[in-house]
């Protein structure tokens, strides 16, 4: 089965899915904040001077850099979109989509795992040739997340399960290696559950998918069935504080690779990771902490904002006739005060 999520843009996925309460032809007004309400009872055009203040500051900063009026709004309402989207089945907190990067966050959200025959993956375990791979296993693909379980991991099963040795085993595909994005996982999950409210939010349920239980092994079947051999692992790319990029779980790794190498991981070496990696664990750890902080901020953001929004609007009323947009007006000024947008 060909996932149609493998090679699908931010783009391409917001032009053809409309907002969660959304009919088709029926047009939704945007409130204040940017985000949909119910349909204005108005059947006159939102023009330029309804625009929501959000919308005009995302069309002024892609007008600083270059854009032109047209441009600016086409890509303002798919960023808006975007922030849509993930608002109503995002399920991370605003916090900590902040503190990992809205950039990072969306990407990790959107996008799929396709793999071809050939290319290598890590695991890291105290098992060595013990090891079985006749099982579910955690792997990972990028070297940076790789360096991070040789520190943290390896030092972590030194410490609290006292493992002599720590082996890194390198995995080579044998076969296509498919895993949905975190986005279509969840809606997966949703028709896997008949969309139960008692079923466990997915975050959790994902969690625990390598240990064995009957529901996960359906799970397994029922994603086998829709053409997928592999799932990310939410836990590490979001909730863990490792902020791995593309953390993999392989449904079984004897049926999907082959063993091609292996090495013992030294304690020098994981103790010189660990000691680079441990301050950025802890500040994964402390985000929801500064959440009121990050919350603070962008109060003070918005208050800036409808500053220089009132400007705009009294630009316009000492210049009645002038034939700028409501954009171009708003990152003048931000270019005047030497501001970033």
């Amino acid at each position: 089965m060909t996932n149609p999520y493998s090679t699908i843009t931010y783009d391409d996925y917001l032009e053809h899915y409309g907002v969660k309460g959304m009919k088709w032809g029926v047009r939704r007004e945007e409130g204040p904040d940017g985000l949909v309400g119910k349909n204005n009872s108005s059947k006159e055009p939102t023009g330029d001077s309804n625009k929501s203040k959000r919308r005009v500051h995302l069309e002024a900063k892609y007008i600083s850099k270059g854009d032109d009026q047209a441009t600016a709004e086409i890509k303002a309402d798919r960023r808006i979109k975007t922030d849509k989207v993930l608002l109503a089945v995002g399920g991370v907190a605003v916090g900590t989509a902040v503190a990992i990067g809205a950039k990072n966050y969306h990407t990790k959200m959107l996008k799929g795992v396709n793999l071809d025959m050939g290319v290598e993956m890590k695991n890291l375990n105290a098992l060595g040739d013990k090891q079985d791979l006749d099982r579910r296993l955690f792997v990972s693909l990028e070297e940076r997340d790789s360096k991070k379980y040789r520190g943290l991991l390896a030092q972590s099963l030194r410490m609290n399960r006292g493992a002599s040795a720590i082996y890194e085993t390198t995995l080579t595909a044998k076969s296509n290696i498919k895993a949905p994005s975190q986005l279509q996982a969840k809606k997966l999950y949703k028709e896997f559950t008949n969309n139960s409210r008692y079923a466990k939010p997915y975050s959790e349920f994902n969690r625990n998918l390598v240990s064995y239980s009957e529901q996960n092994e359906s799970f397994y079947d029922f994603m086998s069935k829709k053409g997928y051999n592999a799932i990310l692992d939410y836990n590490d790319q979001f909730l863990s504080g490792y902020n791995s990029k593309r953390p993999l779980i392989l449904f079984n790794a004897e049926s999907s690779t082959t063993k091609t190498g292996q090495r013992i991981v030294s304690e020098q070496e994981s103790k010189k990771l660990a000691k680079i990696q441990t301050p950025l664990l802890l500040g994964q750890k402390l985000a929801p902490t500064v959440g009121v902080g990050v919350a603070y901020l962008g109060v003070r953001k918005n208050s800036k904002m409808s500053q220089r929004y009132d400007q705009v609007n009294k630009y316009f009323e000492e210049h009645p006739n002038s034939e700028k947009t409501y954009a171009e007006v708003y990152a003048s000024l931000d270019k005047k005060r030497g501001n970033k947008t």
